[in-house]
């Protein structure tokens, strides 16, 4: 979306080398904690009550004093927003896992490539020094959002992956944002409450996307299968598997036995040995099969062969 693509009118416009918002002057956000490392609103905007008479319009942070429970669980600063028609964010983070889930309306978001909206009871995750862009083309939106410190609680939970999610707790979610929300700006709020209803939101959020970076990490390991066995011609190491999937060394090795039960060189050597067998029933000699496997000599094929058959090709043809 260009700059003229936008009709609405602004509250607050940001453009850096790691952001750039285009903030409606009709927008909300809610701020679970006064943070203000993290939060890039200028802080003449921020009001610390919110206005009971009206929805929109309010930026609100809680008391600077109030000992912030979010925290307890590496997250530096969630939120509550209602965007409208406008809102555009651009950003690449480098200190930190962010999370967005809609609670109503549509979000479109931009990232590896692909457009995606999303609608209610559906999450983004975004990791660490990724790209992305996401805007509202429609009316109005509402989101829950997180920013997740880079530690080793979150990184075991999300991975290095970006992906998207269809929350299968959403309303149980949803109601502990609002509750969580109703209670630090409550004039009687109990931090009792807010570290109970901190931890339960927490827990469920480990509960969903410990199984989406599972269905992602799959997806993208049985892509990585295909790439190779279309191409056993190239020198597939598990540095270049990583370069060309975009996956970590730690995560392919994961999916390999998670998914096949083996390690990634003994997927390789797999797929390379039943290729084998289909070229040696097909007519070709070693000299062609070494070169279609990524072998360097003839010899080298035909001992990697005769290692994992017991036979050498000739031998185990002529069986």
């Amino acid at each position: 979306m260009s700059k003229s693509d936008v009709k609405s009118d602004f509250k607050w416009k940001m453009y850096t080398d790691e952001n750039m918002r285009l903030f409606p002057k009709d927008d909300t956000i809610w701020y679970f904690s006064n943070n203000s490392s993290t939060r890039y609103m200028p802080h003449t905007f921020v009001s610390k009550e919110p206005d009971r008479e009206r929805e929109t319009g309010q930026i609100i942070a809680p008391p600077s004093s109030l000992v912030d429970p979010l925290e307890r669980h590496s997250i530096i600063l969630a939120g509550y927003a209602i965007h409208h028609k406008g809102y555009y964010h651009s950003r690449r983070n480098t200190a930190f896992t962010d999370l967005i889930c809609v609670i109503e309306g549509a979000l479109v978001v931009k990232f590896d490539g692909k457009r995606k909206t999303l609608r209610r009871g559906e999450a983004l995750i975004l990791p660490p020094k990724c790209e992305a862009d996401n805007y509202v083309d429609c009316r109005r939106v509402r989101v829950f959002w997180a920013h997740l410190k880079n530690t080793a609680f979150w990184r075991e939970i999300l991975g290095d992956l970006t992906f998207t999610k269809k929350l299968e707790n959403f309303e149980a979610i949803s109601r502990l944002i609002d509750i969580y929300r109703d209670e630090v700006f409550s004039s009687a709020r109990s931090m009792r409450v807010l570290d109970m209803v901190a931890e339960l939101l927490v827990t469920f959020l480990r509960r969903e996307f410990s199984a989406g970076k599972r269905h992602v990490l799959r997806g993208r390991i049985e892509k990585l299968v295909k790439l190779m066995s279309d191409s056993l011609d190239r020198d597939w190491s598990l540095k270049r598997a990583s370069e060309e999937s975009g996956l970590s060394v730690k995560d392919i090795e994961s999916g390999c036995m998670k998914n096949y039960m083996m390690s990634f060189s003994k997927l390789t050597l797999k797929m390379r040995m039943h290729r084998a067998i289909d070229l040696l029933k097909m007519g070709f000699t070693n000299v062609e099969i070494a070169a279609k496997l990524g072998y360097a000599t003839p010899y080298s094929f035909s001992k990697a062969f005769k290692l994992y058959y017991g036979k050498s090709p000739k031998i185990f043809m002529g069986d």
